[in-house]
């Protein structure tokens, strides 16, 4: 099992960015290779949500990923996991924490790979650069978006 991380400071309210994060209809917004999502439960989100994304996997390449919310602490810990092109089984888990004196707040996110896919290690080598990349810019995006939404 391997881990990848990235994290970010948001200059936003953690309850700003806890409904954002929880709104996963949303995350074509900030989450670049995702093209669309459709819940495939009814109702608000909650634990056992099902959502399922359309995913740019390599330029023309499409593919499906679908996820389970498993974890919801608000607003410090939200947790899904799936099965997904490319990674297979995985978690992805965000850990949100107040910044110092309230100004704003810490998003962590953390990906956890089961391996098998390849074959363990290979799997960390082959997929950790790009993964650690794309949740970077995917942090930068939440940013952008939620700091504009809040200075406008």
């Amino acid at each position: 099992m391997g881990y990848i991380t990235a994290s970010t400071h948001l200059n936003v309210p953690i309850d700003t960015v806890w409904a954002f994060l929880n709104d996963v209809l949303r995350n074509p917004e900030w989450e670049d290779n995702v093209q669309t999502v459709s819940l495939l439960t009814e109702g608000p989100v909650t634990v056992n949500t099902v959502f399922r994304e359309r995913l740019r996997i390599l330029g023309p390449f499409h593919a499906e990923g679908e996820w389970r919310i498993t974890v919801l602490n608000p607003p410090a810990l939200h947790e899904h996991q799936g099965n997904v092109p490319i990674t297979g089984e995985t978690t992805v888990r965000y850990t949100l924490e107040p910044a110092d004196k309230g100004c704003g707040c810490k998003v962590e996110v953390t990906y956890e790979l089961r391996p098998g896919r390849f074959s363990g290690a290979l799997d960390l080598m082959l997929i950790r650069p790009g993964v650690t990349r794309a949740f970077r810019n995917n942090l930068r995006r939440m940013k952008r978006v939620l700091e504009k939404k809040r200075s406008h």
